[in-house]
């Protein structure tokens, strides 16, 4: 979840410097620095990034390159030169995303899908559409830029202690709260739009709880797949939550059209927030039973062991 505060870091750094960059040298440089900055980032990912350990170890063809990244992770560790991996988890082959629906993961996958999708609603909704609805409130047009950071600033805090949180109590009893309250906060953001600093003040909280919901919910798809599946499973509900990034602008565009009032566009991300943490609670509660789910409480049952 800490690697993830990347995404709301920089779409914070955007929100802050995206009303002085169209000031100064217009829309399009937003774009042209969002499109540079990815390209010359891919000879460092090239360069640096390491492929996952337990990918490596199904495998089994590339003992020396795990040896080598597990000494980078423990230096102390001592490994001999025909030590084997070996990793206590299901394979598979043919179709992968057939294993999505199969070995009890079938309602879970759907509930996952449900999350991501009303999770990704809520965060383009809310990116889109609070500037705009906030200037139209009668807040500053830079103040309402500023509300648009806040909120992805409020995400980077949110993953920090929501983190702290899962590791403690497991994804279920953290997230389905985090989503609640999201829905909550989101709702306050279209009754307090024209009060700046109230405004100001229920972005920031809207972000802890959206922000550190979706980032907390790639950790959760990332953990609830094998290995063999994860990039599959993590992939697909990410696809999902992209269908509902396009729906949340879109929502919000068509009810503006419409002259609706502000207040009932954040309701609507309200009720997104509280369509998640329904499909939180029961994902906890039909894995509750089952291994795979009670595994999800222990971040250790999965591990690679060496002999």
């Amino acid at each position: 979840m800490v690697m993830f505060c990347g995404f709301p870091l920089g779409a914070s750094f955007a929100g802050f410097v995206a009303g002085e960059m169209i000031g100064l040298y217009g829309w399009r440089s937003v774009l042209y620095v969002g499109g540079i900055l990815p390209i010359a980032l891919v000879p460092l990912l090239l360069a640096g990034l390491p492929e996952s350990i337990r990918h490596l170890v199904l495998e089994g063809t590339q003992p020396r390159r795990i040896r080598a990244l597990s000494l980078r992770i423990n230096p102390t560790a001592t490994y001999a030169e025909d030590t084997q991996f070996i990793i206590s988890e299901q394979h598979g082959g043919g179709v992968p995303v057939k294993y999505l629906f199969i070995d009890g993961r079938a309602l879970a996958t759907i509930l996952l899908w449900i999350i991501f999708f009303m999770s990704l609603l809520n965060i383009f909704l809310i990116n889109f559409w609070l500037p705009k609805l906030a200037q139209d409130s009668g807040v500053p047009d830079k103040l309402s830029h500023f509300a648009t950071g806040l909120f992805q600033a409020g995400g980077v805090a949110g993953v920090l202690v929501l983190g702290l949180l899962v590791d403690r109590f497991g994804f279920y009893r953290v997230l389905a709260p985090t989503y609640f309250l999201s829905a909550v906060f989101i709702g306050l953001i279209g009754f307090v739009a024209a009060e700046p600093y109230v405004l100001l003040l229920a972005a920031t909280l809207a972000g802890v709880f959206v922000i550190g919901g979706q980032i907390g919910a790639n950790a959760l798809a990332s953990t609830f797949y094998p290995t063999f599946i994860r990039s599959t499973g993590v992939g697909w509900a990410l696809g999902i939550g992209r269908i509902g990034s396009i729906a949340g602008p879109f929502f919000g565009g068509t009810m503006i059209d419409f002259k609706a009032p502000v207040v009932s566009i954040f309701i609507l991300g309200g009720v997104a927030g509280l369509c998640a943490a329904l499909a939180v609670f029961g994902m906890g509660r039909t894995q509750a039973a089952t291994p795979l789910g009670r595994g999800l409480m222990s971040m250790g049952d999965d591990d690679c062991t060496s002999g």
